[in-house]
């Protein structure tokens, strides 16, 4: 399977090369309904071969997302519930779930993080519930093992998928039943009963829960201990995926540790010993950007490494990485865009920028120097 990525001034798209065209119902099917978590597309046929043009402006490759966000227990609700609407949906439409991939580079989320897109029309080879099998053990390595609430239900899920003839219901019938437990806990919670019995007995089937939980949360955690290094090594790839023999393999991607910064004003410090410098090239006072050796995240949400507080900037614009003495720039798909020397990157593209070049994020400009 083959990848690219192409921008105009107003849209991003991804193109994959379809190995198989699917059926036209499908296709009709799908643009004529706009069916909620699929990703709008156009299919292109030329020279014998079949594109499908994904729309994917603002929006974010779940590869890339994890890369600055650990998935936790609201991410896992989130994901079943939108793969739980997806699969209803195919049901709905009388489409065929073997043209849904689960795979990172193949799942967008939108700007806000707040919704799950499916890519459809690109024939997978292998069922829903195969697939979110294997989509499991590579989330399990990516999972915020500090929040005992995930490791929990990614714990429970994993389980629930190497159950033979599972679906994706009863994934969701897990979650609800998780659910319902939280509801009565929180509802059943002792409220300082008069009755000293009544108190003491209701202690002890706390303490009996509480052991329950104990030993449940100490059995996933050595479960996940035993197994991370195990999923590690099978999953373990990097960088941009691609098929071979019928299914990809995924690359854990490690990213440097967080840079120690400073902001004053509006002008970012990322450490005593900077290695470039981009130059802001409006009226502005006190904008520069001062970059350090390593991979910096730029854009203007809570999230990034580098704040610019501009409306047209997105909340996760671009990625400024400086290796010596050589920069890269990275577009993040951002909305609004971003250029080098007028030039408009793609998502993805990383081009290498040299001193005196102009870089435009979303109109606003800078000039590279090296120091």
């Amino acid at each position: 399977m083959e990848i690219k990525y192409q921008r105009t001034m107003r849209q991003s798209f991804m193109v994959v090369l379809a190995g198989a065209d699917m059926p036209e119902y499908h296709f009709h099917m799908c643009r004529g309904n706009h069916i909620k978590h699929f990703l709008e597309f156009d299919v292109v046929k030329a020279d014998g071969k079949t594109e499908n043009w994904y729309d994917i402006t603002g929006k974010q490759a779940l590869g890339d997302y994890l890369k600055e966000n650990k998935p936790d227990w609201r991410f896992l609700n989130l994901f079943i519930a939108a793969l739980k609407d997806c699969a209803d949906c195919i049901d709905l439409y009388l489409l065929d779930e073997a043209y849904v991939m689960l795979e990172p580079e193949m799942i967008y989320m939108g700007a806000d993080g707040e919704e799950v897109f499916f890519c459809y029309g690109i024939f997978a080879r292998e069922s829903l519930a195969e697939q979110f099998r294997h989509f499991m053990e590579f989330l399990l390595t990516k999972l915020d093992h500090g929040e005992r609430s995930a490791v929990e239900l990614g714990y429970l899920v994993y389980q629930k998928t190497l159950e033979p003839n599972y679906t994706v219901e009863d994934i969701w019938g897990l979650l609800e039943q998780r659910h319902t437990e939280t509801f009565w806990e929180e509802e059943s919670a002792p409220r300082e009963p008069e009755n000293t019995v009544i108190q003491e007995r209701q202690k002890g089937d706390n303490k009996s829960e509480d052991k329950a939980r104990t030993m449940f949360w100490e059995k996933a955690a050595a479960f996940l201990q035993t197994k991370k290094a195990e999923l590690i090594q099978k999953w373990s790839v990097i960088g941009r995926l691609k098929r071979r023999e019928g299914r990809e393999k995924y690359r854990m991607v490690f990213t440097p540790e967080d840079i120690q910064r400073e902001v004053s004003g509006n002008t970012a410090l990322l450490s005593e010993r900077e290695a470039g410098v981009l130059r802001f090239l409006g009226e502005e006072p006190g904008r520069d950007i001062f970059l350090d050796r390593g991979s910096v995240t730029v854009g203007s949400g809570k999230e990034v490494d580098i704040p610019i507080q501009v409306n047209s900037v997105s909340r996760l614009h671009a990625r400024i990485t400086v290796e010596g003495s050589r920069c890269y720039l990275e577009d993040l798909n951002s909305r609004n865009g971003t250029k080098v020397n007028g030039k408009l990157l793609n998502y993805k593209e990383r081009v290498e920028v040299s001193e005196g070049d102009t870089i435009e994020l979303a109109g606003e400009q800078y000039c590279f120097e090296l120091i």
